[in-house]
């Protein structure tokens, strides 16, 4: 499959509603305690720029997954600040 067609294909997986593996997350712990899902993102990690060059980012999901134990629940979380705060 070319590149395109491998993008083109990621992004009709995500419309419909497919999970993108969590193998592919940065800095982001997920668990559910309860009835309340937990996000845990050490803040103080950095990911390198945005392909703007416009925000550096902290932590992402990296697309939509499914919440541990609750598949049908979806979160997707990107976690990112301004590139001049990095200065």
């Amino acid at each position: 499959m070319t590149n395109t067609a491998t993008l083109h294909n990621y992004y009709l997986r995500i419309e419909r509603g497919f999970d993108m593996t969590t193998e592919n997350m940065k800095n982001v712990s997920l668990h559910v305690e309860g009835n309340k899902l937990i996000i845990e993102v050490e803040l103080d990690k950095q990911f390198g720029l945005s392909s703007s060059g416009k925000s550096i980012t902290v932590a992402s999901t990296s697309g939509n997954i499914s919440v541990p134990g609750h598949e049908e629940i979806k979160v997707g979380l990107n976690v990112y600040k301004p590139a001049k705060a990095h200065k």
